[in-house]
């Protein structure tokens, strides 16, 4: 597979509430490396016009055909106001650019794989820049650039490799030194003098490869998570979800081995679980969807201890569900490993369930039924939710890390399973999981 392929595959789907004015805020490289559109944070619009846009990026599907579904689409979803303006999603002008955009960059990261080449940095050390190839009416601050040469290894070439502006129709040609030697080539720019021209768009095909290598290795899908994890921890972006796999349709369930020892564990808290529902005043048969309103049911000094008589029946030990399979790691960018049901903490395992989604102590059944639809089910979503957490204070200076929740979403029956990935056990620990509506994973994950 190549590196334009890798591109499109390995990328990350980043739903976002900001306007292209706050998209341009985030790091070049972040953009580079995710799908996005301004004002698009519901999951599964995102993860369908990136299903159309990568089609049409790989040439599966024609640009016409590729908007016309694009459109269809935004149309059923709400999310056509008639205009013709930037600001509507399904207008002519915004599909265009989402199409065009996406496979200029995918076709950009292809060509620099062929023309960084050790063999064609040899023969081609140079490009002649051809600019605004076909526009009916050219850019100025593109065509000054029209005809001249310079060398591939030039900083420059950073942030004026096409497409540098949305729209950009500019292109690059090899040339021997030999060509080169007819028209003078362009003084190398100092890299501190290097300057991004564009309006709000910024691309460096080098981003769409792995930055930390000798060579040019395509871009994988856990440098991308790291990438954006880095970018959260540092504060260059905010809490985030990125969406690593759309849901699909027609996958076989997996076989969970400790899914039994999961449903043996609650049927032994159930009984003390349902006491305790009831003397809140709930109905252990028929508890209201929302999990604030069971809480709120509990004395203030109640709703987040667990209780003695549940405590005395759960497991001592952790409960290996099952290993992840790889429709969670490989879109994940983690090792295949296992998923544990710990006793945990008020942030995982069955203290942080019972702080936080007390029914699914009242029905053992249920709380097997659902992990087998989200974790045993290869046709789930999966995203990874980032967030910046304090760690406490090392030599008078406050840590920080980047937490990876891993979650996967079942949204045909709207059931969230929550796991975190702990990096030195490398085990992937259950959170929750729980039913909620859509509005629940896009309020989550979307970017500030």
């Amino acid at each position: 597979m190549g590196a334009k392929e890798n591109f499109i595959r390995n990328r990350v789907n980043l739903p976002t509430v900001r306007d292209s004015a706050g998209i341009s805020q985030i790091p070049a490289g972040i953009r580079t490396r995710a799908f996005f559109s301004a004002r698009v944070a519901e999951a599964h619009i995102l993860d369908r016009f990136r299903q159309i846009s990568d089609d049409y990026s790989s040439g599966r599907i024609s640009r016409d055909e590729a908007r016309h579904l694009l459109m269809q689409y935004a149309r059923a979803n709400g999310k056509d106001d008639g205009t013709d303006s930037m600001k509507n999603l399904a207008s002519t002008a915004r599909l265009k650019l989402i199409l065009d955009q996406n496979a200029k960059m995918a076709h950009a990261v292809g060509e620099h794989e062929r023309m960084y080449s050790a063999s064609a940095l040899k023969i081609f050390p140079y490009v002649r820049y051809h600019a605004s190839v076909g526009s009916a009416v050219p850019r100025s601050t593109h065509q000054q650039y029209d005809g001249m040469v310079f060398d591939k290894r030039d900083p420059w070439l950073r942030t004026h490799t096409p497409p540098w502006e949305f729209g950009c129709n500019c292109q690059l040609e090899q040339i021997t030194a030999k060509e080169a030697g007819k028209t003078p080539v362009h003084p190398m720019t100092p890299p501190d003098q290097v300057r991004v021209e564009s309006s709000g768009f910024a691309f460096d095909p080098h981003d769409g490869f792995l930055s930390n290598a000798s060579s040019l290795t395509p871009l994988t899908r856990k440098y991308a998570i790291d990438q954006m994890a880095e970018a959260v921890k540092k504060q260059q972006i905010g809490k985030c979800g990125v969406i690593c796999k759309a849901p699909t349709a027609g996958a076989p369930l997996l076989t969970l081995p400790g899914l039994p020892d999961v449903q043996n564990a609650f049927a032994k808290m159930q009984s003390a679980a349902r006491a305790e529902l009831l003397a809140a005043g709930l109905n252990p048969n028929n508890l209201p969807d929302d999990y604030q309103q069971i809480n709120n049911a509990f004395a203030v000094g109640q709703r987040y201890h667990l209780p003695k008589a549940i405590a005395a029946n759960a497991p001592s030990q952790a409960i290996v569900v099952g290993q992840c399979d790889k429709f969670i790691s490989d879109a994940a960018g983690i090792t295949p490993c296992d998923i544990v049901l710990e006793r945990g903490n008020k942030w995982n395992g069955i203290l942080h369930l019972w702080r936080d989604h007390k029914d699914i102590f009242a029905d053992s059944k249920r709380a097997a039924e659902l992990l087998q639809k989200t974790i045993g089910n290869p046709d789930c979503r999966v995203v990874v939710g980032l967030e910046k957490v304090y760690l406490g204070t090392s030599h008078a200076a406050p840590r920080f890390e980047c937490l990876k929740r891993v979650v996967v979403h079942n949204s045909q029956e709207r059931i969230y399973c929550v796991m975190t990935y702990d990096e030195r056990s490398k085990t992937l620990k259950l959170v929750s999981w729980h039913n909620e509506d859509d509005s629940y994973g896009d309020e989550q994950w979307s970017l500030q």
